[in-house]
């Protein structure tokens, strides 16, 4: 019998446990962290693809300038500024 009141005890200590975890995840100052974290996730990710975005052009450009003449090539790459944002 020791060994059922030890199992009723780390039950009852488990459940204590999960009650905690659960008054948490409905604190709202939890509900604001988890979010930011969302916000800030989603935020990093677009950040990311621009950024992949922006690589691939570089290498374009880069690959470009190294396969055609001067002219050829600053003809094709001057772009006006405000279309840049």
């Amino acid at each position: 019998m020791k060994i059922l009141n030890k199992l009723q005890q780390r039950v009852h200590r488990l459940e204590q446990a999960i009650g905690d975890f659960e008054e948490m995840l409905n604190n709202e100052e939890v509900k604001k962290q988890l979010d930011a974290i969302a916000y800030i996730s989603q935020k990093l990710k677009d950040l990311n693809e621009k950024r992949e975005e922006y690589i691939v052009c570089i290498q374009a450009i880069t690959y470009l300038e190294e396969h055609l003449k001067k002219d050829d090539f600053r003809k094709i790459i001057t772009i006006d500024e405000d279309v840049i944002d």
